[in-house]
């Protein structure tokens, strides 16, 4: 077993033991999930599933006759301008809907909010996609309590809509000014840093060669330059990320890389859980 193999197990001991406290309802050294674009959209090589932001960028610059536009920000901004933000929504809406895929990584993250007992404040989504809420109530005939953007804030909720939801179309966060909106949520803001201060963050999902979760991780920091010593993880496969980049994210954040993908990550996780709970019963 290489050094590498056993710091990814140490990883995976110390994200279920947050979990297995978070279970029994201490306040602190619990575990959160972030999850980004990449928990839901089709993996290469897989012809199912949602698009990245970049091949959405280019089915929209079509519809509206750009050419050659792949930045799903800045086309955002243009289509509102010369149309409107429902129409926005509503092409962003549709590919989500043409393009519906419940992936293993929603079935395994359902399958750790049901050994889990649904705790509060488990999961924080940048996605508008329902693929976790609806695979969970087929399965459990359970709704996931849910907080969305624009919602009045509460922390008792499972999962966190951060960027809004199809289900909430006027509050989806697509533009500049809508991203600006997240960052200077006060409410928000304030419990994501006390999140980060007191326990473990595990981002799934993200590239971080995008600069919005950059930009919300140094809004929450904002608040108080010093963050605490918590250590948090970003997992994202072996090369999928500038290994400058890692050592910023670890001086900055104490965030520290699971070489892994996002099912390879979460079955990992849920055996390890499921065991431990197992033997507590």
């Amino acid at each position: 077993m290489t050094m590498d193999e056993l710091e990814m197990k140490l990883a995976v001991r110390h994200i279920v033991d947050g979990l297995l406290r978070k279970m029994k309802g201490f306040n602190s050294g619990g575990v959160f999930f972030f999850l980004g674009a990449g928990f839901s959209m089709r993996l290469p090589g897989e012809q199912l599933g949602v698009g990245s932001a970049k091949v959405i960028a280019k089915e929209l610059a079509e519809q509206v006759g750009l050419e050659d536009e792949d930045n799903l920000l800045r086309l955002s901004e243009y289509i509102e301008v010369v149309r409107d933000k429902k129409a926005l929504i509503g092409m962003v809406k549709e590919h989500i809907d043409n393009n519906y895929c419940i992936k293993e990584s929603h079935k395994m993250m359902s399958e750790i909010l049901k050994v889990m007992n649904e705790p509060r404040e488990l999961l924080f989504s940048a996605n508008y996609d329902t693929f976790i809420e609806d695979y969970y109530f087929s399965t459990y005939n359970k709704h996931i309590q849910t907080w969305h953007y624009n919602d009045e804030f509460s922390n008792d909720k499972t999962l966190y809509k951060i960027h809004g939801c199809i289900n909430s179309e006027s509050n989806i966060v697509l533009t500049s000014e809508d991203f600006y909106k997240v960052r200077t949520h006060d409410a928000l803001m304030k419990r994501l840093f006390s999140i980060m201060r007191e326990n473990t963050c595990v981002f799934i999902g993200f590239s971080l060669e995008d600069q919005d979760l950059l930009d919300l991780l140094f809004s929450i920091r904002a608040l108080n330059e010093n963050i605490g010593q918590q250590k948090h993880y970003i997992v994202i496969p072996d090369g999928g990320m500038n290994k400058y980049r890692l050592k910023y994210l670890k001086e900055k954040f104490n965030i520290e890389h699971i070489a892994l993908g996002r099912d390879e990550i979460l079955q990992r996780v849920l055996e390890d859980l499921k065991k431990k709970v197992m033997m507590r019963e």
